[in-house]
Formats: structure tokens, C-alpha cells, sequence
């Protein structure tokens, strides 16, 4: 995306998760790329308030929304939980993906992609 003319630019400053879910959430209705029918970005508003969640409820919410993004934010951002919960459910996958060698920090297999060599 260009800027065509910064005058009419505002810019923020985005200083937590909050502020950053709800300005994604206005950008993404406004060039209309947010499905409200399905949840759209509403999907992923337990984000917000996951460093208050319980371990059971961090546990129940990982059951129930698994996947390589959440994964991703849970590296980043709650590696207490990732190393306690996650990893142990990447590393016990049958099939991996690029980002589970990744996360799993896998430098042999990541070193075959990045060479391009096929993962098995």
C-alpha cells in the first residue's frame, strides 16, 4: 500500500495488544477484508485479554483455536505457556510444517528448507 499524501496520514502509536486488535479490526472493515458473518476478526478477541486467562483457560482456549497463529503469538508473547504446552503438542505432531520446525527451533530440518530440500 503507497502513501499518497502524508498530510492526510494520521498515524498512532500502538503500546498493547488491545489497541493493536482494535485499529486492525477498524482497518480491516474499513477496506471491507472483515467477514462479520463468519466472526471475522472477532475470532481472535480472546487474544486480548490472554495474560489474564487462567492456566486451565489458556488450556481450553489452545483446545479450542490450535493453530500455526496461535502458535506464533503464544511464542512471542507467552513462552512460559509455549514451552510448557505448546511445544510438547507441536513436537508430538505427525506432520509438521516449516513453522513447526521453526518454533520448535529444529536447525537441521529448518537448515533443508532453507536449502530447499522437501521435509519428511
Amino acid at each position: 500500500m503507497a502513501i499518497k499524501d502524508m498530510t492526510s496520514t494520521e498515524l498512532k502509536i500502538i503500546d498493547s495488544v488491545n489497541r493493536l486488535f482494535d485499529v486492525q479490526k477498524a482497518l480491516r472493515l474499513t477496506y471491507g477484508s472483515d467477514n462479520e458473518n463468519t466472526g471475522g476478526y472477532d475470532f481472535w478477541k480472546f487474544l486480548k485479554e490472554w495474560n489474564t486467562l487462567s492456566q486451565k483457560q489458556k488450556i481450553k482456549k489452545y483446545d479450542d483455536f490450535a493453530s500455526h497463529e496461535l502458535n506464533i503469538f503464544l511464542y512471542l508473547r507467552d513462552r512460559e505457556f509455549f514451552d510448557s504446552v505448546v511445544k510438547g503438542f507441536i513436537s508430538n505432531k505427525i506432520e509438521k510444517h516449516a513453522v513447526d520446525y521453526i518454533l520448535l527451533d529444529d536447525k537441521e530440518r529448518i537448515l533443508k528448507l532453507a536449502n530447499g530440500q522437501a521435509l519428511k
